[in-house]
Parts: C-alpha cells; structure tokens; sequence
C-alpha cells in the first residue's frame, strides 16, 4: 500500500502528503506468491489530488474620511 501511495504522490508532483489534499486508496487484487505455502501480497492503486491553493489575503488600509468637526447632538430619547 504504501508504494502505491507513494507512486501517486510523486505522480502529481507533490513533495508528500498535504493538510487538504485527497487520498483514494483501493484493494486490487492479489499479486504472484514467492514462495509455496505463503499467501499472495496484496495490490493497491492510489489516486492523490492536492489541494486547491488557499486565498492570499490582502490587506487594505482603510479609506480615510475627513475630519468633521460637530458637536455631539443631545437627544432626550431612550434609544431602546
């Protein structure tokens, strides 16, 4: 299993497994036994897709407003 993951990876030119990225892994089949009386080893086929680049962000400086010179207004209102 773990070279048909590792053919995968390198296969999609990732430098390894990333946080993200997608994995599929299937059983397919029995391969040749090497000696008699051993069981056969198992064969996998991996599929690795990376993940999607995340957003840079940006930084904005805020837009700056002129300074307005008022007095506060007093308002007898409850503001519930």
């Amino acid at each position: 299993m773990q070279k048909a993951i590792a053919d995968a990876v390198r296969q999609v030119g990732a430098p390894g497994l990333e946080v993200g990225g997608k994995l599929q892994v299937r059983y397919s089949g029995q391969g040749q036994a090497t000696r008699r009386g051993y069981d056969p080893p198992k064969l996998y086929t991996a599929k690795y897709k990376r993940p999607e680049p995340a957003a840079v962000p940006v930084y904005e400086a805020p837009a700056t407003q002129p300074a307005v010179n008022q007095a506060p207004a007093l308002n007898d209102e409850v503001p519930f």
